[in-house]
C-alpha cells in the first residue's frame, strides 16, 4: 500500500515467499514433533499482535524453533508468553529502529509488525511511512544480515484497486499476481488525517509495499518472501487487543440501526493464517506469493448467526431490516496456495465469527 519506488541493491544470493489475506482468530497448538532438535531462530515481529501471537503460540508448538519476538512493550509480550525458554524478547520503539542485534543469528525473519490506520497516528505521512517503510526497512536489513527466508505480511486490501467502481465486481477474478493500483505522484502530506482518508492511504501504503517487496524477490533469486494482513487475539487486554475481531462485535456495540463499517467480503480465521506462516519456513524455492482466504461472509448471515447461538446478545444487534453496506465479491483462486503450502481447508466464517464476538464479550466482562 506504498508510493515511490526504492533503489534497491542486488542480492543474487536471495529468494522470496509472499503470502496474502484476510481477517482472522484463535489457536489450536500443532502436534509436537520430538524428532527434531531445537535449532533455527525465527524472528516474529509485531508479536503482541493478533497474528503475531498465535504465530509464536504455533511455532512454539513445533518444538523446532527458537523465536526471537519484537514488540514494541516488552513486557507485553513476556505477560503473553511466562516462564517460555525459547522466546527471546526484544523491545524495538518503531519501524525505522536498528534491528542488527535483534537479526544476528536468525535464519528466518516473520514480518507482521505494522500500523494499522485505525490505530490512532498523528498524520497521513506517520502512518505511510510505518506502512510501507516499516516492511522494507525490515527486509533491507535482514538482506544485509544475510538472511535467506523473509515472510512479509501484506494484505488483502492490496489485492484491490483503489477506486471503489472496481472494488465490487465479481467479474474480476483475483490470484497471486494481482495488484492494486496506485498512482506514483501521490503526495502522502496532502491527506487529510480523517478515518477514511487514512484508511485508503494505508491500502495505499501496501499495495506499493507488496509490490517493492516482490521485486525485491524477483532481484534475489534465492530468497523467501511471504505476504499476509494482520489479525489475531491472544491476552484480552484492551478494545485495541481485539484487532480485526472487533469488527464482528461492532455488530452488538454499534445500535440497532448500522452494521460495521466494513466492506471487505473475505475472511481467514488467525489459526489459519499462522498455519500458513508456519508452513511458508518449510516450503523451499522462490518468487512465492500466496493468498490465504477461508472463503465469502455477509454481515447478515453473521447476525443471523449470532441471533441463533448467542440468543443472550441478540437485542443488541442490528435490526433486520437494516441494509450492510457492500462487500467485496471478487472470486479468489487458491491454486497456488492449495499446491504449494497444502492447505485446502479452513475454519468456517461460522466458527472464527463466534469466536471473535466471544473475544468481545470476553473484555466485556473483564472490564
Amino acid at each position: 500500500m506504498p508510493v515511490v519506488l526504492i533503489g534497491y541493491e542486488r542480492y543474487e544470493d536471495v529468494s522470496f515467499e509472499v503470502v496474502i489475506t484476510s481477517t482472522s482468530l484463535l489457536i489450536p497448538a500443532l502436534p509436537k514433533d520430538k524428532s527434531h532438535h531445537v535449532e533455527s531462530i525465527v524472528l516474529v515481529t509485531g508479536g503482541t499482535g493478533l497474528l503475531g501471537s498465535h504465530l509464536i503460540a504455533q511455532l512454539l508448538a513445533t518444538d523446532k524453533y527458537i523465536i526471537r519476538g519484537t514488540a514494541r512493550s516488552a513486557q507485553k509480550l513476556r505477560d503473553i508468553f511466562p516462564n517460555e525458554p525459547r522466546l527471546e524478547v526484544f523491545e524495538i520503539p518503531d519501524w525505522s529502529s536498528d534491528h542488527t542485534e535483534v537479526l544476528k543469528g536468525v535464519q528466518a525473519v516473520q514480518h507482521l509488525a505494522a500500523p494499522l490506520f485505525y490505530n490512532k497516528v498523528e498524520n497521513g505521512e506517520v502512518l505511510f511511512n510505518g506502512v510501507y517503510g516499516g516492511a522494507l526497512h525490515i527486509v533491507k536489513q535482514a538482506l544485509a544480515a544475510g538472511i535467506k527466508k523473509i515472510t512479509y505480511t501484506g494484505t488483502y486490501a492490496a489485492l484491490f484497486e483503489l477506486h471503489p467502481a472496481n472494488r465490487f465486481r465479481a467479474d474480476r477474478p483475483l490470484n497471486e499476481m494481482s495488484f492494486g493500483n496506485v498512482r506514483k505522484d501521490l503526495n502522502i502530506k496532502e491527506v487529510i488525517s480523517d478515518e477514511e482518508s487514512l484508511k485508503v492511504l494505508y491500502i495505499a501504503a501496501k499495495i506499493i509495499g507488496d509490490k517493492d517487496t516482490w521485486e525485491i524477490a524477483h532481484q534475489h533469486p534465492d530468497v523467501d518472501v511471504t505476504v499476509r494482513p494482520v489479525v489475531p487475539n491472544f491476552p484480552v487486554i484492551s478494545r485495541t487487543s481485539l484487532s480485526t475481531n472487533d469488527y464482528v462485535y461492532q455488530l452488538i456495540l454499534n445500535g440497532p440501526d448500522t452494521y460495521p463499517p466494513v466492506s471487505v467480503g473475505d475472511l481467514v480465521d488467525v489459526r489459519d493464517m499462522a498455519r500458513a506462516h508456519v508452513l511458508a519456513l518449510l516450503i523451499p524455492g522462490k518468487d512465492k506469493r500466496f493468498i490465504v482466504s477461508g472463503g465469502k461472509y455477509h454481515w447478515k448471515e453473521i447476525g443471523d448467526l449470532i441471533r441463533r447461538e448467542r440468543p443472550e446478545v441478540a437485542h443488541r444487534l442490528s435490526r433486520e431490516d437494516v441494509k450492510p453496506m457492500e462487500q467485496t465479491v471478487s472470486p479468489i483462486d487458491l491454486t497456488f496456495t492449495e499446491k504449494e503450502l497444502g492447505i485446502t481447508e479452513y475454519h468456517g466464517w461460522e466458527e472464527s465469527a463466534l469466536a471473535a464476538l466471544d473475544c468481545g464479550l470476553m473484555l466485556e466482562r473483564e472490564n
